[in-house]
Formats: C-alpha cells, sequence, structure tokens
C-alpha cells in the first residue's frame, strides 16, 4: 500500500469492528479481507468485462479519441487505458443486487463509521486495461470545510476484482495513510498532476 507502513499494519479484522473504526480513523483507511466470496468477485468482473466490450464498440461507433481525455455522463478517461465508470455499466443485476449494500461484509464497518442512517451515495469501477498510464495523487473527497477537523462524514470502499500482486504491474491503489486529517494537508500538496491536495 504505501512505503511508510506495512499492509499489514493497515489489516482490520471482520471480528473486531471497533478496532478497524479506530485505525480508519486515525490512518484514513484500513483494509479488509475476503469481502466477497470468490464467485461473487467473479460474477461482478465478468459483468463488467461485458459491459466494457459494449462501451469498446460504442465509443469506436461515436469515433471518439482514446488517445485524447474525454468525459461522458456516465464514463470518462482518466489516463489513457483507465476509464472511470459510474452507474451505467453497474446496472446489470450482478452489481445492482443487494449483496453490495445491504448485505454486504462492510455495512457494519460503514454503520460504526458514518452512523446507521448511512447511505450509498454512488457506485463506480475503475476500468484500468494493460499498458495504462499511472494515475496521478489525488483525493477521492474533499472536506466539508477546509481548515476544521471534523468527523468523517462520507467513505469510499474498494473492491478488486482481480488480484493484485506486488511487482506485476497490477499492484494495489496506494494511500497515503494520515493525509485525510486537514491538519496535515499542507504535507501532500504537489504531489499530484490532478488538482486538488493530494
Amino acid at each position: 500500500m504505501t512505503h511508510l507502513v506495512g499492509d499489514e499494519d493497515l489489516l482490520a479484522s471482520w471480528d473486531d469492528i471497533d478496532a478497524a473504526v479506530d485505525l480508519f480513523r486515525m490512518a484514513g483507511l484500513c483494509v479488509f479481507e475476503q469481502a466477497l466470496p470468490v464467485a461473487d468477485v467473479d460474477n461482478c468482473r465478468e459483468a463488467l468485462a461485458a459491459r466494457m466490450q459494449l462501451l469498446d464498440r460504442q465509443l469506436a461507433a461515436r469515433n471518439v479519441d482514446l488517445d485524447s481525455p474525454w468525459r461522458f455522463n456516465e464514463v470518462c478517461r482518466r489516463r489513457r487505458g483507465r476509464y472511470d465508470v459510474r452507474g451505467w455499466a453497474l446496472s446489470d443485476p450482478v452489481f445492482a443486487g443487494r449483496l453490495l449494500w445491504a448485505e454486504a461484509a462492510w455495512l457494519p464497518f460503514v454503520h460504526a463509521v458514518l452512523g446507521e442512517d448511512a447511505v450509498e451515495l454512488w457506485r463506480g469501477v475503475v476500468d484500468n486495461r494493460p499498458g495504462s498510464e499511472t494515475q496521478g495523487w489525488h483525493r477521492d473527497g474533499d472536506h466539508l470545510f477546509a481548515d476544521v477537523e471534523l468527523p468523517a462524514h462520507c467513505l469510499a470502499v474498494f473492491l478488486p476484482l482481480v488480484d493484485l500482486p506486488a511487482g506485476t504491474g497490477l499492484g494495489p491503489p496506494q494511500f497515503f495513510p494520515g493525509s485525510h486529517a486537514c491538519r496535515r494537508a499542507h504535507l501532500y500538496t504537489g504531489l499530484n498532476d490532478e488538482g486538488g491536495g493530494g
């Protein structure tokens, strides 16, 4: 995850949600393993692959230049070969089912951080193709106020659909633990080429 701490330092247990919440509040992230059964991950990956083939055909039909930046309501190109998809590809029943929200293994953690009235705002997929360009450091969400430290008002759940072995070019997302805190934001400026703090 990062060179500053070992991956094991960020591991949380499904059996100790309180400890996971403490880790999340301190580091700004935590890692749970086996969030979904392998068969469900495989089904999600296959459904996404079919939708992305349809996307490729639709982009080709519109003569979209894949080497230039482009953005539609449902999908945008973050970098060459890296697509950020919201909603459209996830309309498949495999994604729309209760599995990824109402019955999700991570829901007790989400409720412990945000409260029992937490709701899902949106669901998306990053389709990172072979040979894609690395995306710069960026923040996925902003603070409500620039200089006021408040409890979390939202969080992101990342669920890889492929194995992410180190050293293969399929590495996991990287994070700077602690960079979520307003009081430390100045330490992460200038780390990205995408706007925002880091």
